[in-house]
This record gives structure tokens, sequence and C-alpha cells, in this order.
């Protein structure tokens, strides 16, 4: 029986188009830029860094400044690097009120500072409220990456959430979008649902 529901947030509550961060930079320094980013060794990955909150923001910002021979703005590389997030249609929220009256429900992401930032600005300009708002409002708890300094798929992550939170595994459903982290949840015992990109969540939430 499930009580608890832990989702995503990119691609699942969130829409994103993470190519439209990799054109933006494209179109500034073009396609040898982008490939050196895309090849970054895993054990010096700025990205996952970042998302640890292992660095600091303008520490992320300048060595992707580093990297290339134009120089570029802070400015412009934090206008590329939110160009991938889209938007969080409204019947998302009324789901999660829904949900949230019958079971526990989590927020749990890999992201970072300045796309928590921007997520908090866009709330605050579509529909009034802040991410703080956000956390309070649709979920039990959110547990941002950055934040926690663990990172999905490591087995830690998700141990962690269900020590904080005081969840059995065998009761929990985790969504997201993304294989690897399904199968890191399953590994920990947890019940899972791998969505589909571009499928409406609310769609499968309707028999919950």
């Amino acid at each position: 029986m499930i009580k608890n529901i832990i989702f995503d947030l990119g691609n699942v509550i969130i829409d994103l188009d993470i190519e439209r961060t990799w054109q933006h930079l494209k179109h500034w320094l073009g396609d040898d830029y982008s490939l050196k980013l895309k090849n970054i060794r895993p054990d010096d990955d700025i990205f996952i860094q970042f998302e640890i909150g292992a660095i600091t923001e303008e520490t992320f910002f300048e060595t992707l400044r580093s990297l290339s021979d134009v120089p570029l703005s802070i400015r412009q590389l934090k206008e590329a690097w939110n160009a991938m997030l889209i938007q969080i249609p409204a019947p998302r929220f009324d789901m999660l009120t829904r949900l949230k009256d019958k079971y526990n429900v989590f927020l749990l992401s890999n992201t970072n500072k300045t796309h928590v930032d921007w997520v908090d600005g866009y709330l605050r300009t579509v529909y009034g409220f802040s991410i703080q708002d956000f956390d309070e409002r649709f979920f039990h708890k959110s547990y941002y990456s950055h934040l926690i300094h663990l990172r999905k798929p490591d087995e830690n992550i998700y141990e962690f959430v269900l020590q904080d939170a005081g969840l059995k595994a065998e009761n929990t459903l985790f969504i997201d979008d993304n294989a690897d982290n399904i199968e890191g949840a399953r590994r920990v015992g947890l019940k899972t649902h791998l969505h589909p990109i571009g499928e409406e969540i609310v769609t499968f939430m309707v028999s919950y």
C-alpha cells in the first residue's frame, strides 16, 4: 500500500528543455564551447559539484567563463543556464493539493542555487507565491541536492530522505524522469515510476 509519494522536480513538476541551454551557448560561442562542457571528465564535473553544493554559484559560472575564448558576462551565462527551465502548469498544483490530503508528499530534486532562484522568481511572477510557499503548500518536505549535499542516483540520498522523513521504502512511490535515478531508488527498496518526458504527470496520478 502506497502511503508516501516522492516527486522529482524537473520534467515531472516543472517542464524542462535542456537543449535550450546548449543552443544559447552555441549561439554565443559556437559548437566547440558546448563540446568542451559536455566532455568535462566525471571526476572534474563542475555540474555535479554545483548540484551537491560543493562549489559556489560564483565558482561555477567563473569556471564556465574560463572555458571560453570569448568573454561572456555572468548575466549571459545565467541566462543560458536558466534557459532550460520552462513552466509549471497550474493543474499540477491542483494535483499536488489533492494528493497531499491523502498521502505524505515529498519533493526530491537534483538542482542548484541558480535554478532554485529562477523557480522562485517564476512562481512569484506567474502565481504570486514564493518557492518557500511552494515547498510548504504542496509538500510535506522538499529535498534539494545542493542543500543536503547528496545527489541522485546515489543510494545514500534515498536513504537520507527515508530516514529523515520517517518513511518505509515499501510504502513509498518515487517518481522520476531519469532511468538511472529510478534504478538507484529501486536498490533501496522504493516503489518507482519512470515518468516519460513530455507526458503529463497529472494524467498518470489520476488513479492515486
